[in-house]
Parts: C-alpha cells; sequence; structure tokens
C-alpha cells in the first residue's frame, strides 16, 4: 500500500485479463467494461512492505485502482495526481505531434 503523499503514476494498463491472450487482444476481443474493471497504474512512491513497517521502501509497483483505495493517500489526492498525469501526457503527445508536423513541413 502506498503511504506517502510523494507519488507519482504511470500508466495505465489493463490488468488480470484472465482468458485473454495476445491475437484477442489484436482482435479487440476485450470489452470496455473489461479493461475498467482491469486499470492499474505503475507507481512511484513510498510502500510498506508489511504491515507496521516503519521503514518501508521506496519503489516503483503495479497498483490496481482498488489498492488507492487502501492507502494513506486521500481519493482527492489520488484524483488530482491523476488528472495532472493525463493533463500533462496530453500536453506533451501534443507539443510532439506539432514538432513531428513542423518537421516534416521543413523538409
Amino acid at each position: 500500500m502506498p503511504n506517502t503523499q510523494a507519488s507519482s503514476a504511470r500508466g495505465p494498463r489493463c490488468c488480470k485479463l484472465d482468458g485473454k491472450d495476445a491475437v484477442d487482444k489484436e482482435n479487440a476481443l476485450v470489452t470496455e467494461e473489461e479493461m475498467r474493471e482491469n486499470v492499474e497504474y505503475l507507481v512511484l512512491g513510498h510502500f510498506e512492505r508489511k504491515e507496521g513497517d516503519s521503514k518501508g521502501t521506496h519503489t516503483m509497483l503495479w497498483l490496481a485502482l482498488v489498492d488507492f483505495d487502501n492507502s494513506a493517500v486521500s481519493n482527492e489526492v489520488v484524483d488530482a495526481k491523476l488528472d495532472g498525469w493525463e493533463l500533462q501526457g496530453a500536453l506533451i503527445r501534443k507539443e510532439a505531434r506539432r514538432l513531428q508536423r513542423q518537421g516534416a513541413a521543413d523538409t
């Protein structure tokens, strides 16, 4: 469980898609509902290794959304961090596309 307010998220990815192989995924046989139920984020933070671990460890872990509900970080902080990360990702993608188009126009 995360026990820090200084965590950051990377992701998301779908996880625990039992019975779905690479071919099923490539053929879009994974439903939107299955994806929503199985979202996880790669989180950089300070984690307890077991209950009562006062020292913990600073590492990256894949966490399902339900894990955030069991953390010391409030839902509001989690939502704000995820919103910020998603906004930053969109801005980076748009700038990369702009630079790509600009570079193509210059050649």
